[in-house]
């Protein structure tokens, strides 16, 4: 079946029916996966398959492209929540959370590309860390044992304001580096 027969078919429908005779034509085992292959890589209707490999990458670009700014993340965020929930606080928590992860992820690459290092990251999660310690410790005392979900929004809020301070800090020194270079 060639390409003006197929067009001359109606939809998905004929396609099937014209994929499903030309395998029975082409016989039964290799012949029949052979013959579907090429009806594959004809790209009638459905493409070419997708490999994982190709959705990884686009996955990857698109978080690149999230993470590169995470400051329109936090307002993406903040406008999908608040157009779910109608509530300001709420939404404004949630995309402080989810920001503060991007951030982590932002300082890591702006850290090595700044200071050709990446001790100050690991600084950065040495204070996390130890926060977290403390915290804990604080709330074992307090309550008799530590509540994991208040540790890790505490830690979230907090490490949100530190981690903007140092995006916007790292950010200047970036831009001035890349001006006395040129």
């Amino acid at each position: 079946m060639d390409q003006r027969q197929f067009a001359a078919g109606s939809g998905r429908a004929s396609y099937r029916a014209a994929r499903e005779s030309d395998v029975v034509r082409a016989g039964e085992g290799e012949r029949a996966n052979d013959r579907e292959r090429k009806l594959i890589r004809r790209n009638l209707l459905i493409g070419e398959p997708v490999r994982m490999d190709v959705i990884v990458v686009i996955f990857r670009h698109i978080l690149a492209a999230i993470a590169i700014v995470p400051f329109i993340t936090f307002f993406g965020v903040w406008f999908i929540c608040f157009g779910y929930t109608r509530d300001k606080k709420r939404s404004t928590r949630i995309s402080m959370d989810v920001t503060s992860v991007l951030l982590l992820g932002t300082l890591s690459i702006m850290v090595t590309n700044v200071f050709g290092s990446s001790i100050l990251y690991w600084f950065v999660i040495l204070l996390f860390l130890l926060a977290a310690a403390w915290i804990g410790r604080e709330q074992n005392r307090k309550y008799g044992q530590v509540h994991v979900v208040k540790l890790l929004k505490i830690l979230s809020r907090l490490g949100f304001f530190l981690l903007s301070a140092l995006y916007f800090l790292l950010l200047l020194i970036g831009i001035g580096r890349y001006m006395t270079m040129t």
